[in-house]
């Protein structure tokens, strides 16, 4: 396969990574946002993957990985105004507003 063919055949998967770093005694508060984020995402077409990961040493900074299928679903989620409402209530304790960053695949062919 050429490098040109094999090109257009890897996936164009967005990544978005947000940062959640809660305000220690308002931890017990936000299992109910993420269960209801991720409810919200599961609703969301292209949506490929969500994952949440804290850190044993500090259980109220959380990392929240979203998988898309390509940059325009991810785009829509962003605006979506219901996942806005939940990330407005995520952040509103939140000693990290909007900490998001947004991957996309490394082309390593020539």
């Amino acid at each position: 396969m050429q490098a040109p063919e094999l090109r257009s055949r890897l996936p164009r998967s967005k990544v978005v990574i947000k940062h959640v770093d809660v305000v220690p005694s308002k931890c017990e508060l936000y299992q109910p946002y993420v269960q209801r984020l991720a409810q919200a995402l599961k609703g969301h077409a292209g949506l490929e993957g969500f994952q949440v990961w804290t850190w044993n040493s500090r259980p109220n900074h959380w990392t929240v990985f979203t998988v898309w299928r390509d940059a325009r679903a991810a785009d829509a989620a962003q605006i979506s105004p219901e996942l806005m409402a939940i990330w407005d209530q995520i952040y509103e304790y939140s000693a990290s507003p909007n900490n998001q960053s947004i991957f996309r695949r490394f082309d390593l062919s020539p």
